[in-house]
């Protein structure tokens, strides 16, 4: 992993950490342009995948993260396959 993916990381945790949305497994996928941080979380299954994605969105705002790229963010379910491969 690259410093710039463990310093994008740790922004993003922190955002996580500020929303005390519990996170079951974080880690990086794909390469090149493809590459994605997953982020899964049971929050997804429990309130929905678009209230989930605005309370993030807004903590990384309220963190003075506008400047992160959200969109190689994908916040998922724990049971998404995704998300499971994390865990293999």
């Amino acid at each position: 992993m690259l410093q710039e993916e463990r310093d994008y990381l740790n922004e993003v945790l922190t955002a996580c950490t500020s929303l005390e949305m519990p996170v079951t497994s974080v880690g990086w996928s794909g390469r090149g342009i493809y590459r994605r941080l997953i982020i899964a979380t049971p929050w997804v299954d429990q309130n929905g995948k678009k209230a989930t994605l605005r309370a993030f969105y807004n903590a990384l705002e309220k963190a003075g993260l506008k400047d992160i790229r959200t969109w190689i963010v994908h916040v998922l379910s724990p049971d998404d396959p995704a998300a499971k491969n994390l865990q293999d």
